[in-house]
């Protein structure tokens, strides 16, 4: 059960963090600029919300796969210890990266 509702948050998660993406590409490259200084920032903010995209997306896949690895391990009691300790490292990793895409750092700096 534990398992399948791991799965459903991450899902949710990924699917949320899309969404949040878009809607911040969306909202700062659509400004008409007419400046080329505004335009190669605007260029720079879009590679820089992309890749902090993706960085995300590694992140929660990470933490997806450690948690599965982990449950691996510990039920079929191949490395119990190491295999609780996967679990609870892949759960952390999973809510920061989490929290880090609902608090990306141009949020905190732009306020």
């Amino acid at each position: 059960m534990l398992p399948l509702i791991v799965f459903f948050a991450f899902v949710v998660g990924l699917l949320l963090q899309h969404q949040r993406q878009l809607s911040v590409i969306d909202t700062l490259c659509s400004q008409g600029s007419q400046l080329p200084l505004d335009q190669l920032l605007a260029q720079l903010v879009y590679y820089l919300v992309a890749g902090w995209g993706l960085v995300i997306l590694i992140g929660t896949f990470a933490s997806a796969l450690l948690i599965a690895i982990g449950f691996i391990y510990w039920f079929t009691g191949f490395e119990p210890f190491k295999g609780k300790r996967m679990v609870v490292g892949g759960i952390i990793l999973f809510i920061a990266m989490q929290w880090l895409s609902f608090n990306p750092p141009w949020r905190l700096i732009l306020g």
